[in-house]
Order: structure tokens, then C-alpha cells, then sequence
């Protein structure tokens, strides 16, 4: 993954446009389209695992509220998950106490194998193999109590803390050698077989 260049974009989740829902959703379709009914020899399928000219989306970062799973998020997951692979994503974990965060996230975490939601892992092929691997995260800065010089709080180009949250885990594993080539392994084996089938089913 970190031979070529990295792209992230940022989706509208579930809000209703002109031409529908699921905006992101289709950004992924499209630049999976090329493969679409294309049959495979063995030097394609080394171009899709080894980040060649095929395209491949290596992961979906999916928010989900303190609320928990609803009805869209299911399907919407399910949609995704056909495709590439999907992280789930506690949000805003800023604004519940510590308790509170392991609480929602085994709901969220109950919710998604009662759904049967095969949501990706890092430790291994097994699903849920990793119990946190509902990563619970905030973009929330936190007071720097250990950088007191002024002239370094004062620098443009200084960046305040954030709470500490799985955010950083997250990052870690998905720009490591071993988690990116899982990630791509992952997709590619997703992408190959969503190709032969390809759907989208909206609510």
C-alpha cells in the first residue's frame, strides 16, 4: 500500500441527494467498474494484490454513533462489505466517560455479529479475532500540560494532543507493512469476487 499514492475521501453517509443515497458507496462502484465481468488471468490477479494497475479500494472507515447500529447502517455495512474492506468506528468518544466507551462498544460489537456484519481484522482471518477491533476514536484536543515553553505553544506549526483514544492503534495498523498488505490482500480478494456479482441494494 505505501508504494503508491494514498487517497482518502470523505463520504455524506446516508444523506439524500438528487441522485440518491449512498454517494460514497458509488464513488467506490466506480472505481471498481473496469473490473466488472473482466476475466482474470494469474498476471492480473498479481497486479490487483501487488498494487498494480488495477484498482482496488483497500478499506472503508465507517463512523457509527453512541447511539449504536440502526437499520441504514446494517444494510449500508452489508453493501460495503462486498466490496472492500469495512473498519467500524466508534465517533466522539470524547463525549463519554471511560466506562461508557467499552459499554457502547460492545454493543456495537454484539450488534454486528447478531447482523452477521463481517467487519475487518488485523489479528487474523477469523472475524472478531480482535475484541477492540471497534475502534473507539475523537479528533478531540486535549490540554498540553507537558509542553509549558510559550514559544512552542504559540508555533503555527505546533499540534496539539488529542485525547487518547484507539485512533492512533488505527493509524499504526493500517500504515504498517503488515497491516496494509493485509488490507490489500483482503480487497483484492473482495474485489474479485464482487466483480463476477456486482450489486447495491438500497433501503
Amino acid at each position: 500500500m505505501l508504494d503508491r499514492n494514498v487517497c482518502f475521501v470523505e463520504g455524506p453517509g446516508h444523506r439524500r441527494g438528487s441522485s440518491g443515497t449512498w454517494h460514497d458507496l458509488r464513488y467506490v462502484q466506480s472505481h471498481l467498474a473496469p473490473l466488472l465481468g473482466k476475466s482474470m488471468d494469474d498476471s492480473d490477479l498479481f497486479s490487483l494484490l501487488n498494487a498494480g494497475g488495477e484498482p482496488v479500494v483497500d478499506v472503508l472507515l465507517y463512523l457509527i454513533p453512541h447511539k449504536g447500529l440502526e437499520a441504514e447502517d446494517v444494510a449500508y455495512i452489508k453493501n460495503a462489505q462486498a466490496m472492500t474492506n469495512v473498519i467500524p468506528l466508534l465517533a466522539r468518544v470524547d463525549e463519554l466517560g471511560g466506562d461508557e466507551v467499552e459499554l457502547v462498544r460492545q454493543r456495537v460489537l454484539h450488534d454486528l455479529l447478531e447482523e452477521d456484519l463481517q467487519c475487518f481484522s488485523f489479528a487474523g482471518p477469523e472475524p472478531y479475532a480482535e475484541p477492540s477491533h471497534v475502534y473507539a476514536i475523537s479528533t478531540e484536543e486535549q490540554t498540553d500540560y507537558e509542553t509549558i515553553d510559550a514559544s512552542v505553544l504559540m508555533n503555527s506549526e505546533y499540534i496539539p494532543p488529542l485525547v487518547p483514544t484507539d485512533l492512533y492503534r488505527l493509524v499504526d495498523h493500517i500504515f504498517s507493512l503488515d497491516g496494509s498488505a493485509q488490507l490489500r490482500h483482503s480487497a483484492a480478494v473482495k474485489t474479485g469476487v464482487w466483480s463476477n456479482a456486482p450489486f447495491l441494494e438500497e433501503p
